[in-house]
């Protein structure tokens, strides 16, 4: 019983909250960088971007909260799946390896979507 209630919490803590979060992150950065290349200011920091208009600073926080909030929830799942004494050493091993190797993943992933919906700034140049 104690083993089915820990898989359940791991997958609505880890699965879902994590997933989540990264894909609510992911949404708003796009968000900000389509509308940054969109106002032509692809070379631009996104710092000073993000000072420069009210709608890139909204977004721009909503990215930091939600990163501060999904480090903040991916370390907390850590030590509770991770540090834990009361699970075995085999979910252990599963929890800490999903818990490193699932960020990078979806990290790879969200890379390559971006890469074929972002707008192309050199679109049309030719030098």
């Amino acid at each position: 019983m104690i083993e089915r209630v820990s898989h359940s919490n791991f997958f609505k803590v880890c699965v879902l909250k994590l997933g989540l979060t990264y894909i609510l992150l992911a949404v708003v950065a796009y968000t900000f960088l389509n509308l940054k290349l969109s106002y032509g200011f692809w070379w631009m920091n996104g710092v000073v971007f993000a000072l420069s208009d009210k709608i890139a600073f909204v977004l721009f926080t909503l990215m930091v909260i939600l990163f501060l909030y999904g480090f903040y929830s991916w370390l907390r799942a850590f030590r509770l799946f991770v540090f834990a004494n009361d699970i075995n050493t085999n979910s252990k091993f599963f929890s800490a390896g999903y818990l490193i190797l699932a960020p990078i993943l979806a990290a790879m992933i969200t890379s390559e979507l971006y890469q074929i919906l972002l707008i192309d700034p050199f679109q049309g140049y030719k030098p």
